[in-house]
């Protein structure tokens, strides 16, 4: 469209963020739907959810594990776009 109108623009290429995404939110093992699961079971702990999401995400290239992360068995870690993010689950 601003070609054909001659309008001068810089094309912006844009990050695909859509597998990040997929590990959040999509079934059936994103993190927030496994956080969910975890939240319904009566004797699920902080280190029980980081121990599913190791299980369910350590072959994803955007997934850290506890052991890669370094900060304890309640932290991982995923690469987004802007870098890397440290999550601590505790509480």
């Amino acid at each position: 469209m601003y070609k054909r109108e001659g309008i001068v623009f810089a094309h912006i290429q844009y990050v695909d963020n859509q597998p990040i995404l997929d590990m959040i939110e999509k079934r059936p093992v994103g993190l927030l739907l496994t956080l969910d699961d975890m939240n319904r079971m009566p004797k699920s702990t902080d280190e029980g959810f980081v121990a599913k999401a190791d299980s369910n995400h350590s072959n994803s290239s955007y997934y850290m594990t506890a052991a890669r992360t370094r900060k304890g068995p309640k932290c991982f870690t995923v690469k987004h776009y802007a870098g890397e993010v440290v999550y601590d689950a505790e509480g």
